[in-house]
This record gives C-alpha cells, structure tokens and sequence, in this order.
C-alpha cells in the first residue's frame, strides 16, 4: 500500500479524496501549519479565527465563496467515507494527523457553513506531560499521583469545557503503561493515538454504510480481553451506562471523558445520564457511579490562567462522596489538601 507524508499526516488510503483535500485546504493552509495556532475557526467562507498562545485573532485568510468551503467539506466527508449534506448537516471528523474537524452544513448555520479544526501536532493536541508541568497545567506530584494511581487499576473521569486537556491527559496516562497490558480505546471520532505493542482503536463514527454506537462498541470490549479501557467522551447515557457496566464486570483502570463545571458537576452528570434510561432511581445511579468511579479530574480552559487542571478528587463514600487531593486556589496556583 503506497504510503506518503502531506502537511495533514501520513495518507495510506484514498490519496485521490485526501489530494482534493489538501487542494481545496490551500487557503487555510499557512494557519494550518503555523506551529503557534491551535484552532482554525472558520466562522463563514471570508470570516475566519485562529486560536494561538495569545488568544483569537481574526485572519485575512478566506475561501473564495460558500461553494468552495463546502466543497472542502465535502472531500473530507468523501475520503473518510463519511456522511455531510442537508439531511445530515454535522460532520465529526479527523485528519490522518488527527486533528479534529467539526464541520456544520449552511442548513443548519444560516451564516453559511462552519468548521472548527482543532490542530493535533500544536497545543490542541499532543501534549507531554513534561510540557504541561513547565506551562503550569499540573504539577510534578499531581502527574505522579494520577500515573501511580491508574497503574494499580484506579478508573478515572476526566471533566472539564473542550479544549481544556482532558484527551491529552488520557493519552499520556495510557502512555506510561508497560506492554503486559492490552489497551482498548473507544471514541466516536479518533483522536487518542499511541504507540503501544498491544492497543486496540475503536470508532463509532457514522460512515456510509455502516452506523456503529459508543454503547455496542463499549458492550463489545468486554470480548476483548482487555485489561485497560478508554472511552474518548462520554455524550449520552447508553455510553454512560456501558462504561459502568464494564468497569462492574471486572475491568480496572478505565478511563473517560465528559462536559462539566467541576468534579462534582461531572459526578451529577453521570447520575442523571443512568438515570434517564429509567433502569435507577437518582440516588441509587449516585451510589452506582461513586462504586465504580476512583478519582475524578477536573481540567479547565480559562481567557485568565489558560489550561489548567483545577481540581482532583478522589471517591469517599463514607463522606459525602468525593474528597479533595489538589486543587487550584484563587491565585492560580496549585495545592494538596491537607
């Protein structure tokens, strides 16, 4: 199979689709590889923002019309065999390199259409863990406390708004682990990528011809003989539901992601997601989630200290459910609980 690089990743299949790609990419092409932008947010085919150590900035770059950004969109639906039109206006998708597009059909965004792309080779994405020490996203003893932690077999939820980190903290995490472990990753659009001798990527996203869920595929690593698992995020409660019946079946170190203000608002969400699939009472999801989940982690993206984690917390539930380990005080600054 012919192989070759490109500015957008190494392209081993459909190199007609991906050249369109990158030829109908030409007018973003500069902020794409500018190794200080982040995200490229395509407001409308002439309005377009980027996002780089010093914040939004607005470009003079731009598409030559709506048809044009739309065909872009088009081709890299067409190379990832994946679904954009009027009846299916949001496209989740991923370049070879991993970054990440959203893209929305003019339908649905009376602007015109939209994309976000969030950059995976810059800060959107891989990220180490020495880098998020030195720019103060966490601390040495932080980072220690979470890999010692994970390696014993904790199950770990990672909350927090996007862009705050929470990806590239499972992917370092992950990372750490020895090749006696066999490492099976759940997402709906790929972007936790490692390099392991026994890891295993799963991806629920909606292709021609074949439709997939995070649930079926969650459900089926447990045939997988798998002694780790990552679910990239978790958006609704057949995910939520899956990843608590595995972690109940005997799987130790899980890991997951979802939206929320803090630890304990990522808690509540995972109680009210169990709940609304009518199987459990409120407060006996609360007790299920608290008996199946070790620590949650909180990460934040704030316009006053940037990324940062602000909170850990780990499960008591002889208290009144989790207890502070470290936590972000007023002035910025990382702190252990006494």
């Amino acid at each position: 199979m012919e192989i070759i690089e490109s500015p957008i990743g190494r392209i081993h299949r459909d190199l007609k689709h991906w050249q369109s790609v990158l030829d109908y990419m030409k007018p973003i092409m500069s902020l794409y590889q500018n190794d200080d932008v982040t995200e490229i947010m395509i407001n409308r085919f002439d309005h377009i923002l980027i996002q780089t150590s010093k914040g939004q900035e607005l470009t003079r770059a731009k598409f030559n019309s709506e048809s044009e950004l739309n065909r872009f969109i088009i081709q890299v639906a067409s190379a990832l065999n994946q679904k954009f039109s009027e009846n299916n206006p949001i496209l989740d998708a991923r370049l070879p390199d991993d970054s990440r597009l959203c893209c929305v059909h003019e339908t649905v965004s009376p602007k015109g259409a939209n994309v976000t792309i969030r950059i995976a080779r810059n800060g959107g994405g891989i990220v180490t863990p020495e880098t998020m020490i030195n720019n103060g996203y966490m601390t040495a003893e932080m980072w220690s406390y979470l890999t010692d932690a994970y390696a014993k077999g904790a199950n770990i939820i990672f909350s927090g708004n996007t862009g705050s980190g929470k990806t590239s903290m499972m992917r370092n995490i992950i990372n750490t682990l020895d090749d006696q472990e066999r490492i099976l990753i759940v997402e709906d659009t790929n972007e936790i990528n490692i390099e392991h001798v026994n890891v295993l990527n799963m991806e629920a996203a909606d292709k021609l011809g074949c439709s997939i869920t995070m649930e079926q595929l969650i459900k089926n690593t447990l045939r997988q003989f798998g002694s780790k698992l990552v679910v990239g995020e978790i958006r609704d409660a057949q995910a939520a539901n899956a990843l608590i019946q595995a972690i109940n079946t005997g799987v130790s170190g899980c890991m997951g992601s979802l939206h929320a203000n803090n630890a304990k608002a990522a808690l509540s969400r995972l109680q009210y997601l169990l709940t609304t699939l009518g199987y459990v009472s409120y407060e006996l999801s609360g007790q299920l989630v608290l008996s199946s989940v070790d620590i949650f982690v909180h990460c934040d993206r704030s316009s006053i200290y940037g990324r940062k984690i602000t909170e850990i917390r780990t499960v008591n539930n002889s208290n009144d459910g989790l207890d502070s380990v470290f936590f972000l005080d007023n002035n910025g600054v990382h702190v252990k609980a006494k």
